[in-house]
C-alpha cells in the first residue's frame, strides 16, 4: 500500500523506524507472553504482568526516542518514530492479553484479534498515506488501528475470562518481589530475543547509513521474504507451548518429546519447502 500509494522512500522511512523500535520493545517485553502462557501453576497473575508490561513499555518509549535522537533522525522522521513507538506500546498490551488467552488455550480470540488487525492497519496505514503523503500520517494511522483493536477486541477478552472480577484483573500490579521474579526469568529470553530481532534488522541500518534512507525500502521487501515462515512457526509455538509446560510440568517426556518432534519436522519440511521457492 506505501509503496503504490506513497513512494519507495516513504517505505525506506517506515522500515527505518521499524528496525529502530523492534529490537528494542522486543528486547523490553521480557519475552513476557511466553512466560504467561507456560506459568501452569498461576505462580503469577495477570496484573503482575501487566505492571511489568508498562513499565517496561515506558522505558522502550524513551529509549527509542533517544536512539533515533542519537541517530541524527530530527523533525518529522522523529515524530514519526515516536508515533511507531506508540502504535508498539498499544502493541505490546495486546500481547499481555495475548499471554492470558494462549495460558488457557483460547487460540479462538487471539486468531479474532489478530485478524481484524488486518483491516485495521491496512485502513489506518493506507488512510494516512492518502490524507497527508508523508510518514507522519502513515505511523498515526498506525497508532489509530493498534489502538482500536486493543480497545474494542482485546480488553474485552480479559473482562470476559475475568468475569465478575473484570475491574481487578485489569488493575496492574507493582508488587517489588514478583516484578523481581519475573525479570529475573525474562531477562535471558530478552537477551536472545533481542539478538534474533537485531539479525533481521541490523543490515537495514548498514544499508540506510551507506546507501541513504530509501534503500531499506527495496532492501525490505527482499528480507521478507526470509521472515515469511516465521508466520507460520510463530502460530505453531503459540498453540503448543502450553501443552508442552504441561507435559513438562506432569513428567510426561515421552509425550514432550513426541510433540517437540513432530513441531520440529514440520519445520524442517517448512523450510525447505521455502528455500525451493525462492528462486521462482
Amino acid at each position: 500500500v506505501l509503496a503504490r500509494l506513497g513512494s519507495t522512500g516513504l517505505v525506506g522511512f517506515y522500515v527505518l523506524g521499524l528496525s529502530i523500535t523492534a529490537p528494542i520493545f522486543v528486547c523490553a517485553s521480557l519475552q513476557l507472553r511466553a512466560i504467561q502462557a507456560t506459568d501452569t501453576r498461576g505462580e503469577f497473575s495477570f496484573g503482575d504482568y501487566l505492571g511489568l508490561r508498562l513499565v517496561a513499555t515506558a522505558v522502550a518509549l524513551v529509549l527509542s526516542g533517544g536512539v533515533t535522537w542519537f541517530l541524527g533522525h530530527r523533525d518529522a522522521v522523529w515524530i514519526a518514530v515516536m508515533l511507531l513507538a506508540l502504535a508498539k506500546s498499544f502493541e505490546s498490551i495486546s500481547d499481555v492479553i495475548y499471554g492470558l488467552l494462549q495460558q488457557r488455550e483460547r487460540m479462538d480470540r487471539v486468531a479474532r484479534s489478530k485478524a481484524l488487525h488486518g483491516p485495521a492497519l491496512l485502513m489506518g496505514v493506507g488512510g494516512g498515506v492518502m490524507i497527508t503523503g508523508d510518514i507522519v500520517g502513515v505511523a498515526a494511522g498506525l497508532v489509530a488501528a493498534r489502538l482500536l483493536v486493543l480497545v474494542v477486541c482485546d480488553v474485552p477478552s480479559v473482562a470476559w475470562i475475568a468475569g465478575a472480577r473484570a475491574s481487578q484483573a485489569l488493575r496492574p500490579c507493582w508488587r517489588p518481589s514478583m516484578l523481581k521474579g519475573l525479570v529475573a526469568l525474562g531477562l535471558p529470553l530478552a537477551v536472545v530475543s533481542l539478538l534474533i530481532s537485531l539479525e533481521t534488522n541490523m543490515p537495514r541500518y548498514f544499508v540506510t547509513h551507506q546507501f541513504g534512507v530509501t534503500s531499506p525500502g527495496l532492501f525490505g521487501a527482499i528480507a521478507a521474504l526470509i521472515t515469511f515462515g516465521g508466520m507460520f512457526t510463530r502460530a505453531m509455538n503459540q498453540v503448543a507451548s502450553p501443552r508442552l509446560a504441561t507435559m513438562f510440568h506432569a513428567g510426561d517426556f515421552s509425550g514432550f518429546r513426541r510433540l517437540l518432534g513432530g513441531i520440529l519436522a514440520a519445520y524442517l519440511v517448512l523450510g525447505l519447502f521455502g528455500l525451493a521457492m525462492v528462486p521462482l
